[in-house]
């Protein structure tokens, strides 16, 4: 289990970025800063591999956290919500 911060990016509606530690962006790229812009702490919660999440699997999160120190959820494209609405069973 891992205790996960997360954070809404202020510029881009639906982007979020994943933190294994509160205020720690040391492991963010900062290109990645500069491009999205502003990043607000929203909440925290402890991540298993069995959680489910809404964008990402469990694992690829916590697999992205542990190799790159971060993981970053982008919000969907208007086309991805065209095609979700298209195909619910998917």
């Amino acid at each position: 289990m891992q205790r996960v911060f997360i954070y809404r990016c202020e510029h881009k509606k639906g982007t979020y970025l994943y933190l294994p530690e509160k205020d720690n962006f040391e492991e963010v790229p900062e290109s990645l800063i500069t491009l999205l812009g502003e990043f607000s702490f929203s909440f925290d919660f402890d991540l298993d591999k069995d959680r489910t999440l809404l964008r990402a699997s469990a694992e690829e999160v916590l697999s992205s956290i542990k190799k790159e120190g971060y993981y970053l959820q982008i919000a969907p494209s208007k086309y991805q919500n065209e095609l979700d609405l298209k195909n619910p069973t998917r």
